[in-house]
């Protein structure tokens, strides 16, 4: 499955300054490029709005980008937002009696994220293209099919992004191979992880060392009822839900070779020579040695 990456929440790095702090702005999330001003936020949610508001039946509709992941960047005439469609009361919309109800029937809609490429026009912002609760990453190869729209508006474009210089497609696969490991784990609750602030994503050839935190896709944390993280809180050796893994590509599949989930000991002390395969430059508890 292919997610916003947020999904599957990758990190990616602010370029320039936050600005905004309402709801539908990016104040925790990613505002990289010229400053966008309070006027041009607004039009960008008002015409997505007026994009995405029919196809969700007209329910009264905004969308949150001040989340960790999201993004809402401008540069010129074209701004790049991925955020979360919710109602205002914060539920989510209905997908009943929309044009949404078959895929969500059918499991090929992803939650209510949503993205979008805008252009400036005589003045007015428009929707080039969006999505919403996709289940691949339908925005792959956007820039060279939009040769106009500046590459720093979009975020799997960074440079010097050490750690998240790699394809969306792949950073995806990454975590959904950690994901078929972890959410059994989790009695089949719907994590994804949080690899962004304090979290590490680094890719080297077949192999990746991910630090960050496992969380619902509401942003909220998973319960540990019934499950084996129970028991160890129960014997005080559960901390919070920060995850270590270890993967390697192993016949064109992401496999998770070593993991761990709020461990209360540096469980991963010596991986690398564990695991000599393993390219060094991937922990950053070796950078300088």
């Amino acid at each position: 499955m292919r997610r916003l990456f947020a999904l599957a929440l990758v990190s990616t790095l602010a370029l320039g300054a936050v600005t905004g702090c309402s709801h539908e702005t990016s104040d925790a999330g990613d505002t990289a490029g010229a400053d966008l001003s309070s006027s041009d936020r607004t039009a960008i949610m008002d015409a997505l709005r007026g994009t995405v508001k029919p196809e969700l039946g007209n329910q009264d509709i905004l969308f949150v980008v001040s989340e960790p992941g999201q993004v809402l960047r401008q540069s010129g005439n074209f701004a790049w937002l991925q955020g979360r469609i919710e109602l205002r009361n914060g539920k989510d919309p209905e997908t009943k009696g929309t044009s949404f109800e078959e895929d969500a029937k059918e499991g090929i809609m992803d939650g209510f994220h949503v993205e979008a490429l805008f252009q400036k026009k005589n003045g007015a912002w428009k929707v080039l293209e969006h999505g919403v609760g996709s289940t691949d990453v339908w925005w792959e190869g956007i820039e060279t099919r939009h040769t106009d729209a500046p590459r720093a508006i979009f975020p799997w474009l960074d440079s010097g992004a050490t750690d998240q210089s790699v394809a969306p497609t792949v950073r995806i696969a990454i975590m959904d191979g950690l994901r078929a490991v972890v959410k059994p784990e989790f009695k089949g609750q719907d994590i994804v992880f949080n690899v962004s602030g304090q979290g590490v994503f680094r890719v080297q050839g077949d192999w990746v060392w991910m630090q960050g935190k496992v969380q619902l896709r509401n942003g909220k944390d998973p319960s540990i009822d019934g499950t084996d993280f129970q028991t160890a809180a129960d014997d005080g050796v559960f901390d919070g839900f920060h995850i270590e893994a270890l993967l390697h590509k192993v016949n064109g599949s992401w496999t998770v070779v070593d993991h761990g989930v709020g461990s209360t000991d540096v469980w991963w002390d010596g991986l690398w020579d564990r695991h000599p395969d393993a390219p060094r430059g991937i922990f950053p508890m070796l950078d300088g040695k």
